[in-house]
């Protein structure tokens, strides 16, 4: 039997997919720009090359430990070193990754898409709503008032 999807449902699961998308690049560009220490990096790179190459531990073995004790570490520095742009990087992950979520969930037609569509919708209308009012506020106040005749 063909399941049976609106278009609109089509162009709304595509939308989400393309913002997680866009949001994704955006987490991923603000942790290699400003989050990656490099210095550690490569300090960490030499190491796993040396483990790899050692004579006296099975590659398979060393690319466990090294994954695992990155796993680890990542964790750990997300937990409890993380910074602001850190927090922000794993925000947007989370946030965007509900927008795949989604847009698959609505693709497949599925109620709690819908639902989480729903959810979703709201929490853009109440975020945009209050920019909206800031951003006529701050016309209001730069071309009514007097405020324009300061500006030389």
């Amino acid at each position: 039997m063909k399941l049976y999807r609106p278009r609109g449902v089509i162009a709304l699961a595509i939308i989400f997919i393309i913002l997680a998308a866009c949001g994704i690049i955006t987490a991923v560009w603000i942790e290699i720009l400003f989050v990656v220490d490099y210095n550690s990096l490569y300090r960490d790179l030499f190491f796993m090359l040396n483990l790899i190459y050692s004579p006296s531990i099975p590659p398979p073995l060393a690319i466990a430990f090294i994954l695992l004790g990155n796993l680890a570490n990542s964790t750990f520095d997300i937990l409890f070193r993380a910074s602001s742009l850190q927090w922000l990087v794993v925000s947007l992950l989370l946030f965007f990754g509900i927008f795949i979520i989604d847009g698959i969930g609505l693709l497949k037609m599925k109620k709690w898409g819908y639902y989480l569509a729903l959810v979703l919708g709201i929490l853009f209308i109440i975020t945009f709503t209050i920019l909206i009012i800031l951003g006529i506020a701050i016309l209001v106040y730069l071309l009514v008032s007097d405020v324009k005749y300061e500006f030389k």
